[in-house]
């Protein structure tokens, strides 16, 4: 692609992402740190973006840099974040009680990853360097495994809390782990 097409994209991008979230000109330079007139010159594709102004214009729309740039995803990080993890709430039966609880589900890759991340920062004798350098190869890992064709699946976790009992009646002597069992059979059907 030519470099002058590929500055007047993102100008356009730009001017048109700017104009669907209501925002003047002077609103949005002020908001991003630089001047109107600076804007304006980058909108009309006569000055370069700086990497420092792209990220502060993704940051305030909510976009990605691949959307400002190349006009290829108009996912923000939010949506991006709830492809990965979410809740949802799931019905179970106590007793007379239906119990409403929620439910984590996270993407199995990005669990598999902060386990490993989490194992590598608590390691007690491991040498900074070494813990930097497998941090970043788990994250290559994450990433590669990410691309891969596949859709990785999903594991699920009840989100109760710990003294969370639900007794009724006929089951005044229920204990967690009673609850945890029904959770459990709830969410395996």
């Amino acid at each position: 692609m030519d470099y002058e097409e590929f500055k007047k994209d993102v100008s356009l991008r730009l001017k048109e992402i700017r104009r669907k979230n209501n925002d003047t000109q002077e609103k949005l330079a002020t908001e991003i740190n630089i001047s109107k007139e600076n804007l304006s010159k980058i909108e009309q594709g006569r000055v370069n973006l700086t990497l420092e102004n792209l990220f502060r214009i993704a940051e305030h729309y909510h976009v990605s840099y691949d959307y400002l740039c190349k006009g290829e995803s108009t996912s923000t990080f939010l949506n991006t974040l709830e492809k990965l993890v979410s809740i949802k709430f799931i019905s179970a039966q106590s007793g007379e009680q239906k119990l409403k609880y929620p439910v984590l589900k996270i993407n199995q890759t990005l669990l598999d990853y902060l386990i490993q991340k989490a194992l590598a920062d608590i390691h007690p004798k491991m040498p900074d360097h070494i813990k930097a350098q497998w941090k970043k190869e788990l994250q290559n890992n994450f990433y590669n495994d990410m691309n891969k064709k596949d859709s990785p699946y999903n594991t699920e976790f009840a989100l109760v809390k710990k003294d969370l009992i639900y007794p009724d009646n006929n089951k005044s002597d229920w204990k967690q782990s009673d609850l945890l069992r029904e959770i459990d059979k709830a969410i395996t059907q």
